[in-house]
């Protein structure tokens, strides 16, 4: 089908290939080899048409080449001559199907989705015709340039290095196909490659030795099934069936840590609640959530309204404190602990009650020029601000109305959000001065916090000792099947298919644990609302597994790391 003889690869006056010639027929599988930059890429050129060289004659089926026009050598590559190169071989915005559809268009054919469908079964290709090219993988897109070309249905099929960037598996399918459609198909298929696998395949080989092109007859690959022998799912199911670490007394022992783990995130989880409810429940009782605000130019109506909309702010109203001796008055609002029944009344602090102050007593204010009668004694401070160890006085807060407001008076519906509030008016940069009643919300909010952090750095420093345990566990499982791995290499199977055994017998492992797991979450919780307990928070629960889902994997990798390690000489005696 080709013969080409005494051609000459030469640019400027640098020569690659000397004199030599090269003859190829349908129905083989030639391979063109040599190292980098030998010039295997330009004898492809020169075959497919695709570059002029030197050449004594050139005789391609029925053409002499060196006969025809640039319009009939252009007519030739469109039908009769199909080409694969290492990239670029697609329209990688278009869909499978419109790549397709170009190419039989270029060749003037046109092409039906089932014979579309064909193609791709031919190459053994498993995609919707809708996918984007830019999509697949390596393998499929190598895959999917030989259907590209097959669309024409060319008598000759050029390849410049298919499997490069292919793994064994994908360079093996590509190989087969290859092949087939020499053998079978009857093509001439031609492939330059420097990979020893591809050239083990070739009906003929071409080397390119010392600036030579020599050719010879691959006979050995006449002789031999090398067609790749997938291992049934049979095989997977019977080995992990009987070499389970469920049927082993390790796997009980990983039971009672996974439990273990569990019992210390239900006892955190419950100990952290039962702090922050307790701590909240103090806060709450102990700690009026006010803050007050000083401005020398007073206060009006408008800055009540524009403090009313700060987040978290309940209630805003005037502050008023006057002091007159050992006496403090301060302005009361609506308060559950006291409640006026005329403008007359006040309510004194057990300060006051212990100077020998009772319900009833009339005191006189001079500043407000007026006497007020004792309706009652409060046990704790109204506002925050007012001391507990001064003679504090409650006044309704109508007999300060010819009063200039100098404070204002802001309650927070928590104390955890007096901080937040203060930040907020500290960045507006406001002409005012903040200040709160105590400190003490905060430290106890840092006192929470440390415990808190105490508690977990527990948690996981346990759950982390039992993980590992779990790991070493698997560890160990993993080092009693060594001989097997060396067993299963000595029968022909591939690093990648001891992989993958193992990736699926880890996988149906932590499917078992994580099951267990859950369950036992589940029976956890249920024990915890029996007892009236905090159950598990989801996201507690769930960073469990995921840690034991996580530990889990380390087998894979083991056996990753084992199987390109393990050598099959073990299993023979010195």
């Amino acid at each position: 089908m080709i013969k080409i003889k005494d051609f000459v690869i030469q640019y400027g006056d640098h020569i690659v290939v000397e004199r030599s010639s090269f003859v190829a027929d349908a129905g083989k599988l030639y391979v063109i080899s040599g190292k980098s930059g030998c010039g295997k890429s330009s004898i492809l050129q020169l075959i497919g048409l695709l570059d002029q060289f030197t050449y004594q004659s050139y005789q391609l089926g029925q053409y002499n080449v060196e006969k025809l026009s640039k319009d009939e050598i252009n007519n030739i590559r469109k039908k009769n001559i199909g080409l694969i190169f290492q990239e670029k071989n697609f329209f990688d915005e278009l869909s499978i199907y419109d790549n397709l559809k170009l190419q039989s268009y270029i060749s003037g054919t046109s092409i039906s989705e089932e014979k579309v469908q064909k193609l791709l079964d031919k190459v053994k290709l498993s995609v919707s015709l809708k996918q984007k090219v830019f999509t697949l993988s390596g393998g499929e897109k190598q895959r999917l340039a030989l259907a590209c070309i097959l669309c024409k249905d060319p008598e000759i099929i050029l390849a410049d290095e298919p499997t490069s960037g292919l793994d064994d598996y994908n360079a093996s399918i590509l190989m087969d196909t290859l092949k087939e459609l020499a053998h079978q198909d009857h093509k001439c298929v031609i492939i330059v490659s420097h990979n020893a696998y591809v050239q083990n395949r070739a009906d003929v080989n071409y080397r390119i030795e010392d600036q030579k092109l020599i050719g010879e007859e691959n006979h050995s690959n006449n002789d031999l099934n090398l067609k790749k022998h997938r291992l049934p799912f049979s095989f997977y199911h019977t080995y992990i069936a009987n070499s389970s670490l469920v049927k082993s007394k390790l796997y009980t022992l990983m039971l009672i840590l996974i439990a273990l783990c569990i019992s210390v995130v239900t006892i955190t989880d419950n100990l952290k609640n039962e702090m922050i409810y307790q701590n909240d429940q103090l806060n709450q009782n102990s700690i009026i959530s006010d803050i007050r605000l000083h401005n020398e130019d007073s206060f009006s109506q408008k800055d009540l309204d524009y403090y009313r909309d700060f987040q978290y702010v309940e209630e805003v109203n005037y502050f008023y404190m006057i002091q007159e001796g050992d006496f403090y008055y301060y302005s009361a609002y609506k308060y559950e602990k006291i409640k006026f029944n005329s403008s007359d009344e006040v309510y004194i602090n057990e300060c006051m009650s212990g100077s020998g102050y009772e319900i009833g007593d009339v005191i006189y204010c001079g500043t407000l020029k007026k006497e007020f009668t004792v309706a009652g004694i409060v046990d704790q401070e109204l506002d925050g601000l007012s001391k507990s160890n001064h003679c504090n006085i409650y006044v309704d807060s109508s007999n300060f109305e010819n009063e200039v407001p100098y404070d204002l008076l802001l309650h927070i519906d928590s104390y955890k959000h007096i901080d937040s509030v203060i930040h907020e008016i500290n960045d507006l940069e406001l002409p005012v001065v903040v200040s709160t009643g105590s400190n003490t919300y905060r430290v106890l909010s840092d006192l929470q916090s440390n415990m808190v952090e105490i508690l977990n750095k527990a948690s996981i420093t346990l759950l982390s000792i039992m993980l590992l345990i779990i790991i070493y566990i698997q560890y160990i499982d993993i080092q009693s099947h060594i001989y097997e791995i060396a067993l299963m290499k000595a029968n022909g199977l591939s690093n990648r298919e001891v992989n993958l055994l193992f990736v699926y017998r880890t996988m149906l492992h932590e499917l078992a644990v994580l099951g267990i797991g859950m369950i036992l979450l589940l029976i956890a919780n249920l024990i915890c609302i029996q007892f009236n307990l905090s159950t598990i928070t989801i996201g507690s629960g769930y960073l469990f597994l995921i840690g034991l889902s996580m530990s889990m994997l380390f087998p894979m990798v083991i056996v990753m790391i084992k199987g390109y390690t393990i050598k099959i000489s073990i299993l023979l005696r010195n």
